[in-house]
């Protein structure tokens, strides 16, 4: 269930910036439209023309739908892409619907697969986020800031058959699976020390530590 946005109007004249800056370079991008109408501009609405994207798809155009509230301290929004040819749809949500997954998170679904995790952004300006979200739909190896960090390093002082908590006797390498909306689910990969092995402050664990920073 979607939970609401916490108030205020959408700002008419961040649409009028977004369609201007963003949108209408999109050369993909054959129409952009206020919806319901110019007058209530409740949201935006981006049309695709099949042909162009790359690999093509059709004859229906995918869309691109935009809402977005400016507030204090940090912007609800919900940019949400569908292909009604592929049964594809990928959503990027600043909103209250996954707090588990912190302020933003990225959502997909196609046949019976669904996912979602929580994402950041390299820029803060609604633009330039915009331009983000278009250029990873026009270019699937652009969604490099949805991958997951390859390893995180724990360690404790439990047999993690008991466990992984407390201090400093197993070194624990997780090896994380890359994420997003083009690639199957993998498994994910644990690795643990032998007991006391940890702290190591030699050539390998500094190499490990690097990667993993």
């Amino acid at each position: 269930m979607s939970v609401p946005h916490p108030g205020g109007d959408p700002n008419a004249n961040l649409y009028a910036q977004l369609k201007r800056d963003v949108l209408n370079r999109v050369p993909q991008i054959t129409a952009v439209e206020y919806a319901p109408d110019d007058i209530e501009a409740k949201q935006l609405r981006a049309i695709f023309d099949p042909a162009r994207l790359d690999p093509p798809t059709g004859p229906d155009s995918p869309e691109l739908t935009i809402k977005w509230y400016r507030q204090d301290p940090h912007d609800w929004f919900r940019i949400n892409y569908t292909d009604p040819n592929t049964g594809f749809h990928a959503g990027w949500h600043q909103d209250e619907d996954h707090p588990d997954l912190g302020r933003t998170h990225f959502q997909y679904s196609v046949d019976d697969e669904e996912d979602r995790w929580g994402i950041t952004f390299d820029h803060e300006t609604p633009s330039l986020i915009l331009w983000e979200i278009v250029e990873d739909l026009l270019e699937p190896s652009n969604m490099e800031h949805l991958d997951q960090p390859l390893f995180l390093l724990d360690h404790g002082v439990e047999d993690p058959a008991d466990g992984i908590h407390g201090d400093e006797e197993y070194l624990y390498v997780v090896e994380l699976p890359t994420t997003n909306a083009f690639d199957e689910p993998a498994e994910w990969t644990v690795k643990v020390s032998g007991h006391s092995a940890f702290p190591r402050w030699d050539g390998p664990s500094d190499e490990a530590i690097e990667q993993a920073s």
